[in-house]
């Protein structure tokens, strides 16, 4: 489990470094090339957090499990959206992409790990 928690860690470190450097990016003539090479690295840490939250969601049977893959899901889908306009030439799009990405940074990712956290600070969990 620990490797699980701290997977989950590593990768919300990962993506609010790469939130900052989006951030960076935006000042920048021209940054569609570095937004989406940034919106595929967001994508790649996002999937591996996605998959240790539900694994951990999952094996401990906590009832958030089906509303985490739901969001999961509909962040993928929103993803998507967003690369396929900028690689249309939507450029200005690319602030848009930021305030979703910095939202779903601070309300899915910081809510998952405290659901964890508090899943294991109530001691149910001492299977592992």
């Amino acid at each position: 489990m620990n490797e699980t928690i701290d997977k989950l860690v590593e990768n919300r470190e990962k993506i609010a470094d790469l939130i900052e450097t989006f951030s960076l990016a935006l000042k920048k003539k021209n940054c569609t090339p570095e937004v989406l090479d940034l919106l595929h690295r967001i994508s790649f840490y996002s999937e591996d957090f996605f998959i240790h939250a539900e694994l951990f969601l999952k094996k401990y049977n906590l009832a958030s499990y089906e509303k985490h893959t739901i969001a999961h899901k509909e962040f993928v889908n929103q993803l998507i959206q967003f690369q396929e306009r900028l690689e249309k030439g939507e450029s200005m799009l690319a602030f848009d992409l930021y305030d979703y990405v910095t939202n779903w940074f601070s309300t899915y990712l910081t809510t998952t790990e405290k659901e964890v956290a508090n899943y294991i600070e109530s001691g149910k969990s001492q299977v592992d």
